[in-house]
């Protein structure tokens, strides 16, 4: 017997999702300080090196990639555009090479190159997920913002040290709403496996 929330047949997706990519995150790049001109860096996984240029322009250019590898565009300039935050100060963001979206994150794909996630018709893996199985990550989630080691197994944990008692009332809302729709969300899911048991009988007994 599988585990709870496992009932879903398995079908075939049309979309990759957006784990089975290289992830390029400008968030993570400002972060450390990589997006000074000058500054290289090598991506194995695409056999690819990423080069900052003066412009503000990262440039994505493959060497030592395979014969058989399929033919990239000898150099694709990823331009990096600054917004303007809120209270004061810049922050960066992308591009997308291929369309005028703006995206903080970009995907990469031997033969393909870098493209935003729409332009790479990438699914996120929680959307190929059933309802019950979102609901319990989102609660999981918000558990572990209070305890790193708590789960829907355990109580409700305290109030974290220095977190305001505002902000913990929320969070415990929030839990308290996700974890109130298991129930319903568990019963559709059983709905919908038992209807799909039932068609798979069908199926066998008519020689399907």
């Amino acid at each position: 017997m599988g585990a709870l929330g496992s009932g879903r047949w398995v079908r075939p997706t049309r979309k990759k999702t957006v784990t089975a990519c290289v992830q390029l995150d400008i968030r993570q790049l400002a972060r450390v300080g990589a997006l000074r001109p000058g500054t290289r860096l090598w991506v194995p996984a695409l056999g690819c090196r990423l080069e900052v240029t003066d412009q503000g322009l990262v440039s994505y250019r493959h060497d030592r990639l395979p014969s058989s590898t399929p033919p990239l565009q000898g150099q694709q300039r990823l331009p990096v555009l600054w917004r303007a935050c809120r209270f004061g100060g810049q922050r960066p963001i992308f591009q997308c090479p291929t369309c005028p979206r703006h995206a903080y994150l970009l995907y990469g794909e031997v033969g393909h190159g870098w493209r935003c996630r729409t332009c790479a018709a990438l699914a996120y893996p929680s959307q190929w997920e059933s309802a019950l199985l979102r609901q319990m990550d989102r609660a999981n989630r918000l558990r572990r913002r209070l305890d790193p080691g708590n789960c829907l197994m355990f109580p409700v944990p305290q109030r974290p040290p220095r977190m305001h008692r505002r902000t913990y009332a929320r969070l415990v809302a929030q839990i308290q709403r996700h974890e109130g729709g298991l129930v319903p969300a568990w019963q559709n899911q059983l709905q919908a496996d038992r209807a799909q048991l039932t068609q798979l009988t069908q199926d066998v007994q008519q020689g399907v």
